[in-house]
C-alpha cells in the first residue's frame, strides 16, 4: 500500500454513534442515527446534538423538547444502519424492522 499524506482536519475519529429516539405524534417511536453528541451542561444535565439538513428526529425533539440518547453497540448496529439510512417522514422504522 502507498503511503498518503492528509491536510490537517478538525475532527475526531472514530466517533460514537448515537440513536436519538422521539416519539411522533400518534405516539410510534422514531430513532435517528446522530454522531455529533456532546454535554452541554452538568446542572442541570443536558445533552446536545448536531443535525444538518430536514430530519424528523430534529424536529420532534424541536417541537417537544425531550429525546434519549443511546449508544450504538454492535448488537445495535443492525438498527443504527437502517435508522441512519431510512427516512421517518415516509416509514414508521421500528415496525419495519421489529424493535419496538
Amino acid at each position: 500500500m502507498q503511503k498518503r499524506s492528509l491536510a490537517p482536519q478538525r475532527g475526531f475519529f472514530p466517533q460514537p454513534s448515537y440513536l436519538i429516539g422521539t416519539y411522533k405524534e400518534d405516539g410510534s417511536p422514531n430513532f435517528a442515527l446522530i454522531t455529533w453528541v456532546t454535554f452541554c451542561s452538568v446542572n442541570p444535565p443536558m445533552l446536545m446534538f448536531a443535525s444538518r439538513g430536514k430530519k424528523l428526529t430534529r424536529e420532534l425533539v424541536e417541537k417537544n423538547g425531550i429525546f434519549s440518547a443511546n449508544l450504538v453497540s454492535t448488537d445495535m448496529m443492525y438498527m443504527a444502519d437502517y435508522f441512519g439510512n431510512t427516512s421517518g417522514y415516509k416509514k414508521n422504522k421500528c415496525d419495519e424492522i421489529g424493535c419496538m
